[in-house]
């Protein structure tokens, strides 16, 4: 398979998502938004959203778009573990970069609750699987991802996209590039070492909303942290931390020396200076018969000491860590932002697979 052509994230705060700019109409409007492949939906504030859209740096404004059409009846309602959002619902352009496509579906957010427009986030466009949209619509109607109108519209040859990451390591990294969305193919060779490794995409009853997985175990050094069944996560690129199940969490972290759980932060914190003799936490994923480890070193894991008053650790000598357990209801993990940044993510939506691959330390 081909690579796709690349797209750069900016990497915002630390402990935020990675943003992309999109423009929408014409002619264009620049919108930052958080990429999101744990939802389905595009959306960006309304001008018609006075004091129900505080902190909205910039507006979508469809009396200015020659094409756009509101689509009739259909109104947006989004539910995300940050806040929530409402409003209309349109088609207009849609442009990444080089890359438009025409009639995509866009919500305008008249009303947003809690913090979702914070720190300069104009909106979310999603990369989930379209199946998904059905839950973010009031008809209830199935609307196409950009990647399906990318291949629709044959700008693309095919409905696969790859996420690269790169990680803060200091201060002076934050508000700079970082990072490659890549469209139609497989990511580009400077960004990746060594073999991708695939598995299939969950598609059983509402698994298939999302990229969901399976993950046989989880490695604290040489001692396996098993479940007590199958459990099925989604890669999720708009949630920082790595979640697993409190269970399975509780009996890691027996294995972390002096790792201790942070009630006011909700986070399990290891003393700073410690990292040096703690064990690496590997990720068994895929199931049984075609698992692959996905390894993190204790530096990978933790938040860096410099970056601990970013998470409330304050002048303490305790750095949080960046996997948590946490009952997620439907599903059992969450592979997020943190793991993400070590290794790059490809979602092959024609043949229904997720694919992992060591991300390379730099980009070139």
């Amino acid at each position: 398979m081909k690579e796709g052509s690349g797209l750069a994230f900016l990497k915002k705060k630390s402990m935020q998502n990675m943003l992309i700019i999109l423009h929408s109409g014409t002619p264009a409007q620049k919108f930052k938004v958080i990429f999101d492949t744990g939802s389905p939906l595009i959306w960006v504030p309304s001008k018609s959203c006075g004091d129900d859209c505080l902190g909205a740096m910039d507006k979508y404004d469809f009396q200015k778009s020659k094409t756009a059409h509101m689509a009739s009846g259909n109104f947006i309602q989004a539910d995300y573990g940050s806040g929530s959002i409402s409003g209309d619902l349109v088609r207009d352009t849609l442009t990444l970069e080089s890359k438009q496509v025409a009639n995509q579906s866009i919500g305008l957010a008249t009303k947003v609750i809690a913090d979702l427009l914070s720190n300069g986030i104009d909106g979310i466009i999603g990369f989930a699987p379209s199946r998904g949209t059905a839950d973010f619509n009031t008809k209830k109607e199935t609307l196409a991802t950009p990647m399906e109108m990318l291949v629709a519209q044959h700008i693309v040859a095919k409905n696969i996209f790859s996420v690269y990451f790169q990680p803060i390591r200091e201060p002076e990294e934050i508000g700079v590039i970082g990072g490659k969305l890549t469209l139609g193919g497989l990511p580009p060779s400077d960004v990746y070492e060594g073999d991708i490794h695939w598995f299939p995409q969950i598609l059983d009853d509402n698994y298939a909303n999302y990229w969901t997985i399976e993950m046989d175990h989880i490695a604290v050094g040489d001692v396996a942290v098993r479940p007590a069944r199958a459990i099925h996560g989604i890669v999720d690129t708009g949630t920082t931390l790595i979640i697993v199940p409190p269970e399975m969490a509780s009996e890691m972290y027996k294995n972390v020396p002096n790792a201790v759980f942070n009630d006011t932060l909700q986070v399990w914190t290891v003393p700073c200076d410690s990292l040096q003799a703690l064990p690496s936490i590997s990720f068994v994923l895929g199931p049984k018969d075609n698992s692959s480890p996905f390894t993190l070193t204790p530096e990978q894991y933790t938040v860096p000491e410099w970056e601990s008053a970013l998470w409330g650790a304050g002048d303490s000598d305790l750095c949080p860590t960046y996997v948590t357990g946490e009952a997620l209801g439907d599903m059992d993990f969450i592979i997020g932002q943190k793991f993400l940044e070590h290794y790059v993510s490809i979602y092959d939506g024609d043949s229904h697979l997720v694919g992992f691959a060591r991300a390379k330390s730099t980009l070139v």
